[in-house]
């Protein structure tokens, strides 16, 4: 578990795009991504918040702790293994997405 104030930005994040109301903002994960990279961080802004990920990521080893850590943590309704996929595998997926569209606006 992650110390109080660690975080702050990715809790921001995942707590106001992937709050409990998300799936009636977008059909999945992928596109509440796209409406945040819409909104036009810049590529500094988005680096910082792709290595949050990865560093949250890194705290987790443990895969259903880092899912619960989502929720717990983060204020993140969604949860990667209803869709049979990894904790890790989604959030380093994310990152990857946040860093390419970094390199598009840098």
């Amino acid at each position: 578990m992650t110390a109080p104030g660690d975080f702050e930005d990715l809790k921001n994040f995942f707590s106001s795009y992937f709050h409990e109301d998300w799936p009636e903002e977008a059909q999945d994960p992928a596109q509440i991504i796209s409406l945040y990279l819409a909104e036009g961080w810049n590529a500094e802004d988005l680096l910082n918040l792709a290595g949050e990920i990865r560093r949250f990521a890194d705290s987790h080893p443990d895969d259903k702790e880092l899912e619960h850590a989502l929720f717990s943590e983060l204020g993140s309704y969604y949860s990667p293994s209803a869709d049979k996929i990894s904790a890790r595998t989604w959030l380093l997926d994310v990152a990857s997405t946040l860093e390419e569209a970094a390199e598009c606006r840098g």
